[in-house]
């Protein structure tokens, strides 16, 4: 369990794969997929089964994320943070871990080898994050974060019907209330800036189902009266559940005195788990301190260009000048896209593809961890 979407998973072969199979919602999640592609690539078959195994696992514990991978069979479900689950999520990345270290050997093909580091990387990560730093037991925002990101996948993607997505998402949404509860019964003494975010997010995630799934859903119901009294019956415990937490939430601010840092031992493992970098930390630490002067005298000397007279200072201070009010934020920020694109026209720098303009529109209230603008 992460806090906010899970890391994507960048597996080349087996993942295309299986995404390209996700097209065929009754298809399973992998299914052999992997297998059929490792005839045609010449890879290891006992490493495409163990491929199917691990994304199997990985789906079955986080449902929305197969949800955004294409894997339909998820939509009706959401993710299940009890401790008890925890650990069984816990002992199966041990049990996985060794099954692909049986496999690694030099005799892995070079997509499958690569495939397997990937892979090795992304379970040592959900290791640290689970069992030996327990963000589970610490970071609120895991749990508060979730039912907005998890319908949401349903209302804004046309992979099936309306009415259809509905469903699932009445499914789903009757899982969140449980999903609430297991974080009041699992959270001890968290950071307190996570509790502060959690905050902010549950109660901007009140209106988000009160407002706009609410909407989203009456307008996917359209005239079927008894789909759409379903789903308010079951959106109404969510709302109520939602601003349970959000009040919970708030009391606990006081109440949190937790330490957000993880140690240099578990960054360090962090950085090689995550991002494959092995560089060692005060080697690191150098690297960014010289990063960071070089960055200080390009900003001075860009400020005596923007601002001829002025400290650094004063010249940052003048970009507040041009600060969109709250209400001219979204207007702005559409005015500003249109006129990047009307640029890269007049001065024929590249063609545009298309006419179809992205959107604009306000971060999901689930989405805003400390996000600013």
């Amino acid at each position: 369990m992460r806090p906010g979407l899970y890391r994507s998973l960048i597996v080349s072969l087996p993942f295309a794969v299986l995404a390209c199979a996700a097209t065929d919602k009754n298809s399973s999640t992998a299914s052999s997929t992997a297998a059929i592609a490792s005839s045609a690539s010449g890879s290891n078959p006992i490493f495409a089964a163990f491929v199917d195994t691990y994304f199997d696992s990985l789906y079955a514990f986080t449902p929305s994320q197969g949800t955004a991978a294409g894997f339909h069979q998820y939509d009706s479900k959401v993710e299940d943070y009890s401790a008890a689950t925890m650990q069984r999520r816990i002992a199966t990345l041990h049990w996985l871990q060794g099954q692909l270290d049986s496999i690694r050997t030099p005799q892995l093909a070079l997509d499958d080898s690569i495939d397997a580091a990937i892979i090795d990387g992304n379970i040592k990560s959900e290791l640290q994050d689970e069992e030996t730093l327990a963000n589970w037991k610490k970071n609120p925002m895991s749990y508060v974060g979730l039912p907005g990101n998890a319908v949401d996948l349903l209302m804004k993607r046309n992979f099936a019907s309306p009415a259809d997505r509905l469903k699932a998402v009445t499914a789903r949404l009757r899982g969140v209330p449980a999903v609430l509860n297991e974080m009041r019964i699992n959270i001890v003494n968290p950071p307190k800036e996570f509790t502060d975010l959690s905050w902010r997010i549950a109660s901007g995630s009140v209106g988000f189902f009160k407002n706009d799934v609410a909407t989203w859903a009456k307008g996917a119901a359209g005239s079927d009266s008894a789909a759409l009294r379903n789903f308010t019956s079951v959106n109404d415990s969510v709302v109520s559940a939602m601003q349970g937490a959000s009040n919970w939430l708030k009391t606990m601010i006081p109440k949190s005195h937790g330490a957000y840092a993880i140690g240099a031992k578990n960054f360090a493992d962090k950085l090689l788990y995550d991002e494959m970098v092995d560089i060692p930390l005060p080697r690191l630490l150098q690297l960014g301190e010289a990063n960071l002067d070089k960055d200080y005298k390009d900003f001075v000397a860009t400020a005596q260009l923007v601002a001829p007279g002025k400290t650094p200072a004063q010249a940052m201070a003048t970009l507040e000048d041009e600060h969109p009010t709250a209400a001219d934020l979204i207007p702005s920020g559409k005015r500003t896209i249109d006129g990047i694109r009307q640029y890269l026209i007049d001065h024929k720098i590249i063609d545009i593809p298309s006419e179809v303009r992205p959107t604009v529109t306000e971060t999901p209230p689930y989405a805003r961890s400390g996000s600013f603008a």
